[in-house]
């Protein structure tokens, strides 16, 4: 008889290291899910998301192969309440997604990367919390290196978010991503070795 697996919400903030932390528990096993990749694919694919989408948004966020992602994000930021009218046609699709991908789980433990997990009180969905965190400092270098992106844009976004020290206290465990990838990789270990009540 097959088990439900033990579901662990992986969060943070922008550019914490929560895909890197998420690709470390991939490889002990885990089955995984990343609510990130699967809003791309519903911009990208789903129809009735991008009908919604575009009557919510207009003609100004579509790209020439469709919906221009970079355009819906500025858009969305811009204010709360165009966040959370994305959120409103985004997030029950992706709780779908995810809810099919656990039933299809075949590993003890299936790891959830959320970027809003508390935001959106989906805490309520898994079994236990790890947050992935780093200094402030570490992320504005990440997203400038990584998204070229200007420090009013990074703050603007983190505004929208829970403060990194919140979730912290918040969760189960916390991983400092903001070391050498081989400890990283030592605390997901000891992470699993936690959940399965050998510490």
């Amino acid at each position: 008889m097959r088990m439900n697996p033990f579901i662990i919400g992986l969060t943070g903030g922008i550019a914490t290291g929560k895909s890197v932390v998420r690709e470390l528990f991939q490889n002990q096993g885990c089955d995984v899910f990343d609510a990130d990749a699967c809003v791309h694919e519903l911009l990208d694919a789903d129809a009735l998301v991008i009908r919604a989408v575009k009557k919510a948004f207009g003609e100004r966020i579509m790209g020439v192969r469709g919906i221009d992602r970079k355009k819906l994000k500025t858009i969305a930021f811009s204010s709360q309440r165009r966040l959370h009218l994305l959120e409103r046609i985004l997030h029950p699709r992706v709780l779908e997604c995810m809810c099919r991908a656990i039933k299809r789980s075949q590993h003890e433990f299936f790891v959830a990367e959320i970027p809003m997990l508390y935001e959106k009180r989906w805490d309520r969905y898994v079994d236990a919390v790890v947050v992935a965190a780093c200094p402030v400092a570490r992320q504005v270098a990440r997203l400038r290196a990584r998204d070229k992106m200007q420090i009013s844009e990074i703050n603007r976004i983190r505004s929208f978010q829970m403060p990194l020290k919140e979730k912290m206290k918040r969760a189960d465990i916390v991983i400092d991503t903001d070391r050498p990838r081989a400890a990283v990789a030592a605390c997901a270990r000891v992470c699993i070795r936690c959940f399965k009540g050998e510490l």
